[in-house]
């Protein structure tokens, strides 16, 4: 799917259709009361271009999928988490986006973890967060999100979109019960 060039310091490589591409893992982390982890984050080359997204990353070469959610997990919230008490995968997502004046085409897998109330708070003291230089810049922060919310946002004309566009569905879905079915996303 890529050529053999060595990825750049976030797990970037020239794919074989000309856009830069990685795979990476993500996980979807609610609390005990079914909010959601969110991030916040901006485009280094375009401030105003800003969205919220689930923590996660690049996965290294040779990296598990699972490993990798959790240890983007924990680089981006300081909070461990066992790979084996992951949910899913419960998405699988092509995204094509453009950022940092380049446009990037990214396969995503998504896990879900529920996080108990200490974990929930943890997140959110920073403690412990090992952020790349890129993430230092682009990210804004990180919330716990209502679902209500996170709809009641996205209707409004200036609203700052959550990616996927379909999480709070698929959120509804597992606080429900999941049946084991893996969401496809496309987003281009």
């Amino acid at each position: 799917m890529t050529n053999s060039v060595q990825p750049d310091s976030n797990g970037w490589i020239m794919g074989e259709d000309g856009l830069l591409f990685r795979k990476a893992a993500r996980i979807i982390a609610t609390d005990e009361h079914g909010r959601l982890l969110l991030m916040k984050g901006h485009d280094d080359k375009d401030p105003l271009h800003r969205w919220w997204f689930t923590p996660g990353g690049g996965i290294d070469a040779g990296e598990n999928p699972r490993h990798a959610a959790v240890r983007e997990f924990h680089e981006e919230t300081g909070v461990h988490l066992d790979p084996e008490l992951l949910t899913g995968p419960v998405i699988e997502r092509e995204a094509v986006f453009y950022f940092s004046q380049e446009t990037r085409r990214q396969h995503e897998v998504f896990f879900w973890a529920k996080l108990n109330d200490t974990q929930a708070r943890d997140v959110l003291t920073q403690e412990g967060v090992s952020y790349t230089d890129l993430e230092k810049e682009v990210l804004d922060g990180l919330a716990w999100r209502t679902l209500e919310n996170i709809e009641a946002d996205s209707a409004l004309p200036q609203a700052i979109p959550s990616y996927p566009h379909n999480l709070p569905q698929v959120v509804r879905c597992l606080l429900d019960g999941w049946d084991g079915k893996v969401f496809s996303v496309v987003e281009k």
